[in-house]
């Protein structure tokens, strides 16, 4: 963090309000980084979004607005009744997705948009990115700086999402699965073995589980391959789960 600090100029907004201010280091060409987080509580989400307009106003006023990376992102998306369901944590879309504007008038394009898939893991290396600072060997994400400005780089053609807080307070089902930018793929295990695969063209409200249709066998098949792929690239395994599982119940006993 102090090598972040020293190489850029960092303002860091959460719900709470501005959590680190360092001066500019004027010895570096590097941009600034206005990074604005929000959380589920709107009352906090506005507090937020409010430091945030103040901090661009005055970063325009001293005119370095355009030398400033604005990042503004929020916690996952909530479920109002869809699926039966409120608040998050399930792997459908509706909390899968999280907002992410960036601004950098230097790089980026007004008004374009991105529709690869990037993580939150890719948060921590796209900031380190911009501060001109390698990215540790053991974050698993990667920097889209390229990404946004339009350039055809090398990436994912699939995510990997894995829930394992159950039982819980929030009783939502450990599950996990793969998605790419048309299929998703969910198992659900633990006091249950059920799988559900959608999709997101077809059924982009993921209504209507296609698991074991014979039309989408070739995909089923390859997203089974996808999904063991990407378990293993993370470190991933049943293994690993029932030996977190374990110690989790035992935990709680």
């Amino acid at each position: 963090m102090n090598e972040f600090l020293s190489k850029s100029m960092a303002l860091l907004v959460f719900g709470t309000g501005i959590t680190s201010c360092v001066q500019q280091n004027e010895e570096t060409q590097r941009p600034n980084i206005l990074f604005i987080m929000t959380d589920d509580h709107t009352q906090q989400a506005l507090h937020a979004y409010g430091h945030g307009l103040k901090v661009l106003g005055y970063l325009e006023e001293n005119n370095l607005l355009d030398n400033t990376v604005v990042i503004y992102t929020s916690d996952q998306g909530f479920y109002l009744g869809k699926h039966g369901w409120y608040d998050k944590r399930f792997m459908y879309e509706q909390s899968l997705s999280t907002p992410l504007l960036v601004r950098y008038p230097r790089e980026i394009k007004a008004g374009s948009e991105v529709h690869d898939l990037v993580l939150n893991l890719d948060l921590a290396p796209t900031l380190l990115d911009y501060a001109g600072i390698s990215k540790p060997e053991d974050m698993q994400g990667k920097s889209w700086r390229e990404l946004v400005t339009g350039k055809k780089v090398p990436w994912r053609d699939a995510i990997y999402y894995h829930y394992y807080e159950y039982p819980s307070v929030h009783m939502v089902k450990r599950h996990y699965g793969v998605r790419t930018d048309r299929y998703k793929l969910i198992h659900f295990y633990y006091d249950v073995d059920e799988w559900e695969m959608y999709d997101l063209h077809e059924d982009p409200d993921e209504m209507n589980s296609i698991y074991g249709n014979p039309a989408y066998s070739e995909i089923q098949a390859m997203l089974h391959i996808r999904l063991g792929e990407l378990r293993l690239q993370y470190g991933d395994s049943d293994e690993l789960t029932q030996h977190f599982l374990q110690e989790y119940l035992n935990n709680r006993n």
